[in-house]
């Protein structure tokens, strides 16, 4: 799938723009700021407001704009500014490489870019805003929960779907963190690891180390103690071979349009990009997706499936490893440790004795592995 772009980069953003009066009050850019980073971008256009959606990493930004734009012809297009932070640029440069390579060799749906540039030292770019619902970023939703069971079920195998078909077409011939750095054309590693178990073990050890300011920080001196135990074992499997993972597969990072088909709108948020077996990123997906304290086990199981009948649509090689079920325990316990080590930022919203039934969920989950 190719679509025809408007793919400027702007260094600095100087212009002068003059337009309806709106306030950020509390944000990291003013208004002015905002304004003078889309007509950068989009000359063409006059921004009439802007509002904050999202800072952290990156800070994001709702734009409505007077004008047309790419292959928008609405009058008054709706954009999105996403701004990255100095400890994360590299990971904001990626995000508009991924998503116009996405775009042109998959179907999965993805928002268009329209540019990029630098506001002082932070990268930013501006993309096409994919109307919907998020279930995890909404005013007054708290993740599936808001979702009904078919629609639950579409998401699962699209996810697989679109998984599988980002496996194929992004063979790797590397380990390690994808980025672009200050002044480069294209993705590369920013940080390499010389194979699949090195790799490995140093994000079980992250994740581990990064427990240790949590409610779990008790637990820490036996899951170090496991960390080197189970790269030694993914020593035993293989050979693995590199692809280009999406990493954040969840629902927070969907926007979802259950009266369409696809139901999928737009995957969003590929900032993070990384090169690891397609099994590990599948897992990693079938986790931070599906592992809700909303699904029983046997909604889970049957999401699973649901997740993998898409995936086999697009890459059943994948699942037909002899490694695949042992490579997969092995991610999934270091999924369990992300979902711990995100806590509080699944469960925002919830009450104190949800979140504490969900912490003891995860400790229980744990003996699968030993962990007790």
């Amino acid at each position: 799938m190719t679509r025809s772009r408007k793919y400027i980069n702007r260094l600095s953003v100087l212009a002068d723009v003059s337009g309806s009066e709106f306030s950020l009050s509390g944000w990291s850019h003013s208004a002015e700021e905002v304004r003078e980073a889309v007509t950068a971008v989009l000359p063409e256009v006059e921004v009439r407001e802007a509002s904050g959606v999202e800072e952290g990493r990156n800070t994001v930004y709702l734009v409505t704009a007077d004008g047309s734009v790419g292959t928008d012809s609405a009058d008054h297009p709706d954009l999105v500014l996403k701004v990255g932070t100095h400890h994360f640029a590299v990971g904001c440069r990626a995000e508009p490489h991924v998503l116009d390579a996405v775009a042109d060799r998959t179907e999965i749906p993805v928002p268009e870019v329209y540019g990029t540039g630098h506001h002082r030292e932070d990268p930013y770019f501006v993309a096409e805003y994919v109307p919907g619902v998020n279930p995890s970023a909404d005013s007054g939703t708290l993740g599936p929960e808001r979702l009904d069971p078919e629609t639950s079920e579409r998401v699962c195998v699209e996810a697989g779907r679109n998984l599988g078909e980002l496996h194929d077409a992004f063979p790797a011939d590397c380990w390690g963190m994808l980025g672009v750095e200050r002044g480069a054309d294209d993705l590369e590693l920013v940080r390499e690891f010389p194979d699949w178990p090195t790799y490995f073990e140093e994000w079980l050890s992250s994740s581990v180390e990064r427990l240790e300011e949590t409610r779990f920080a008790d637990l820490v001196p036996v899951l170090e103690d496991r960390v080197a135990p189970m790269a030694d074992e993914l020593r035993e499997y293989g050979p693995f071979d590199p692809v280009m993972s999406h990493g954040d597969y969840r629902l927070g990072n969907l926007v979802l349009d259950p009266d369409s088909t696809p139901v999928t709108a737009a995957v969003i948020d590929w900032g993070t990009p990384t090169a690891v077996p397609a099994v590990h990123d599948l897992a990693v997906t079938e986790a931070i997706l599906l592992d809700w304290p909303a699904f029983d086990a046997d909604r889970q199981r049957y999401l699973r499936e649901r997740l993998y009948d898409g995936y086999r649509e697009t890459n059943a090689e994948v699942l037909d490893r002899d490694d695949f079920k042992a490579h997969r325990r092995l991610s999934r316990f270091g999924a369990r440790l992300r979902l711990m080590v995100n806590l509080s930022e699944e469960m925002t919203g919830r009450s104190e004795a949800a979140v504490d039934a969900r912490a003891r969920e995860h400790r229980e989950a744990l003996r699968e592995w030993g962990v007790s």
